[in-house]
This record gives C-alpha cells, sequence and structure tokens, in this order.
C-alpha cells in the first residue's frame, strides 16, 4: 500500500507547485497576448493567480485543516467511529477490515486459550487490543455473555449484525470448536487461513489502486497541457486569419 500513497503524495504535491509557482506567471503571459482564453484555462490561471496571492496562507492553512480533520476523523477517540464507519462502507477496504479483525480474533483469542488463560479473561484482552468499535463491542458482549454462564453460540446469536462482522461459516467452526474441545486450536487455525486472506486482499488491493491513480495523474496532465496548448492554438489561428498584404 505504500506504493500507491507515494504515487498520490507526489502527485498532489507536484500539482500545488505548478498551481502556485508556474500557473501565476502564464496567466501572466497570457493577460498580455490580449487573446480569448478557453475555460479550462480561466479555471486553471484563477486558481493559479489566486495561490500565487495568497499561498502562503491558503496552502499551509489547507494542510492544518487536512490533518485537523484527519486526527478528530480517524484517531480521536470521541469521533474515530466516524472514520471507522466511512472505511466499512469502502468497497475493499472494508473487506480488508474485516480479514485483519478475524485474523487478530483467532490468533490472539486462541494463543491466550492454549496459553490456559480464562476465556473471559481473553476476551477481555481482545477487546482492549482492537481500534475498531463495533469489533470492541462484539468481543465486550461475548465476554459477558459468557460470564453470564451462555455458550459462544449463543452468545453470537444474540449481538445484532455478528454475522456482519464474523461471517455465519467462521462462527459455525467457533461453535464446532466449542463443542468438541478444540476450540483453541480452531481459533489459531482462522487466524491463520484470514491472516493468508488479508495479505493476499492487501496485494490485490495495491494492484486496482495502481491504475487509478495512474488515470488521475494522466487526467491531471492532460488539463495542464490544454490549458497551455488551447490558447497557443487560438493565437496563432489569430495570426492566420490577419490581414494578408
Amino acid at each position: 500500500m505504500m506504493y500507491p500513497i507515494f504515487v498520490l503524495s507526489l502527485t498532489v504535491i507536484i500539482g500545488i507547485g505548478i498551481a502556485w509557482f508556474i500557473l501565476p506567471k502564464l496567466a501572466l503571459v497570457f493577460s498580455q497576448l490580449k487573446i480569448k482564453l478557453p475555460l479550462i484555462t480561466k479555471i486553471l490561471i484563477g486558481g493559479g493567480s489566486f495561490l500565487g496571492e495568497h499561498g502562503g496562507v491558503v496552502v499551509p492553512a489547507a494542510f492544518i485543516v487536512m490533518a485537523a480533520l484527519f486526527f478528530f476523523i480517524f484517531s480521536f477517540s470521541k469521533t474515530k467511529y466516524i472514520g471507522q464507519f466511512l472505511l466499512f462502507i469502502l468497497p475493499g477496504v472494508s473487506g480488508l477490515i474485516k480479514e485483519v479483525e478475524i485474523a487478530r480474533f483467532g490468533y490472539l483469542l486462541g494463543t491466550l486459550l492454549e496459553a490456559g488463560l480464562p476465556i473471559t479473561r481473553a476476551l477481555d484482552s481482545l477487546a482492549s487490543a482492537t481500534e475498531i468499535s463495533p469489533y470492541r463491542k462484539l468481543y465486550a458482549h461475548i465476554r459477558d455473555s459468557v460470564t453470564d454462564g451462555n455458550s459462544v453460540q449463543k452468545s453470537f446469536a444474540t449481538f445484532h449484525n455478528a454475522r456482519r462482522l464474523i461471517p455465519a461459516p467462521i462462527q459455525q467452526l467457533i461453535v464446532a470448536g466449542e463443542q468438541s474441545g478444540t476450540l483453541s486450536e480452531t481459533l489459531v487455525k482462522i487466524g491463520k487461513m484470514f491472516e493468508t486472506k488479508a495479505d493476499t486482499t492487501t496485494k490485490n488491493l495495491t494492484v486496482i489502486l495502481e491504475p487509478i491513480l495512474l488515470v488521475i495523474v494522466w487526467l491531471g496532465v492532460v488539463a495542464v497541457a490544454l490549458a497551455v496548448i488551447l490558447p497557443i492554438y487560438s493565437l496563432i489561428g489569430g495570426f492566420n486569419a490577419g490581414p494578408t498584404p
């Protein structure tokens, strides 16, 4: 995932640099030519002129606002559920989050049970280890339900949307492991299986994002090229249409 993030960050930095330093100079040149500018040129030059005059304030302020929004949406304890909700509705990303969480669920809970830790304490540790609010609530519910004397099967059944967080086939494997006395071994196997799936999903997601980012970069390059070339064609056309001796 680092490569798409690097490409996107570099594209944003280069785009800001072009808009801040190059487009204002083009605006000055085109204003002296006294020609009618295409709409795309007016938009880009207008943005460039604005950044040329106020970029020293606007660009740092924009980065500060974006950093603050990122912090409040994804990191601040009282509001990060908003970011988690947004991630859960993103295609591809939501599936990856589920696979990572189920892998953690299987590995951590299975390992703690194999070490001889009571299931309630193991579930308490699991709830403390995850940052995803829906899964933390699920683990806390299972812990409380098991403490009241219920089985894991009933704990899953009494939690709203449990199948959305942990698919029904995985729940059935866990229940079968509980009934056969091999719960810890079953959980570890589930953890290994979903760790492999998460690795595969990460690679596939990277492969999908790369062409999308290339298209975004291509569109930006085409927009800048058209904004520069179209006025030049208009200027050449004006010369050709001039009076001939």
